[in-house]
């Protein structure tokens, strides 16, 4: 069956050499090198995000994480924390990776103010003595108000997907003034993977996600250019 966690969108652009080494997940999917992940901060205007670092050959590696801000903003990064050795600003320490292995305690503390632009930030993992072997994403970190770059207009569209978390079928209710409006979900890849067409202003429709990978998956319905605020499905 399946395990899941928290919230997340990504775009991809693979790097084949250097992800058959260092790789990036995010709740249990993968992070391809070059994928931007796109984050929202909490109501306490905090995110610690937890990516897991995989190393996918055989020798063992003493890596660094490594994060520098690519644009204006207010929105920080505190502390890079590996284990239990937090390190203020946007360098971890260094940390031992060794062979075929997933490292998954280490956390990223974002300070976002409420009013804060959105950030672009670059995370990038390392190995101290082949800077060479490493991969890299990117960071797109809303405030607890933003719309993650989406136009939205809910318009009096009311939906909800039951049960959340899900492993089989999950069932959508909805109600909705405007027409041709479809069901859509997102996957973490921020690939559409459910587009449903409704054929009414209100009414129900059912979705297998028995095959979908573990995770978070965000939702909303969509009509024309324009989308409701997403809500969060969790796959397990």
């Amino acid at each position: 069956m399946k395990k899941a966690l928290f919230f997340a969108l990504l775009i991809s652009c693979i790097s084949f050499s250097q992800a058959q080494t260092l790789s990036f997940s995010y709740n249990y999917q993968t992070i391809a090198d070059g994928d931007t992940v796109i984050l929202q901060a909490q109501a306490n205007n905090e995110f610690q995000f937890t990516p897991a670092i995989h190393n996918n050959d055989l020798f063992n590696l003493v890596c660094i994480i490594e994060c520098s801000k690519l644009n204006t903003t207010t929105s920080e990064i505190v502390s890079v924390c590996t284990g239990m050795l937090c390190k203020d600003g946007y360098v971890s320490a260094p940390f031992q990776l060794a062979g075929n292995t997933t490292y998954s305690d280490t956390h990223i503390d974002f300070d976002v103010p409420a009013d804060a632009e959105m950030g672009l930030f670059k995370i990038t993992v390392y190995d101290t003595n082949n800077r060479n072997t490493q991969t890299t994403m990117y960071v797109k970190m809303y405030n607890k108000n933003g719309n993650l770059g989406i136009e939205t207009n809910d318009n009096g569209t009311t939906f909800a997907a039951y049960p959340n978390p899900a492993s089989d079928k999950v069932t959508v209710d909805y109600s909705i003034e405007e027409g041709n409006a479809a069901f859509v979900l997102y996957s973490m890849t921020g690939q559409t993977i459910r587009h449903t067409d409704l054929s009414s202003n209100e009414g129900r429709i059912e979705l297998d996600v028995s095959t979908l990978p573990s995770g978070v998956y965000m939702y909303g319905i969509k009509a024309g250019n324009k989308t409701t605020n997403l809500k969060k499905l969790v796959v397990r």
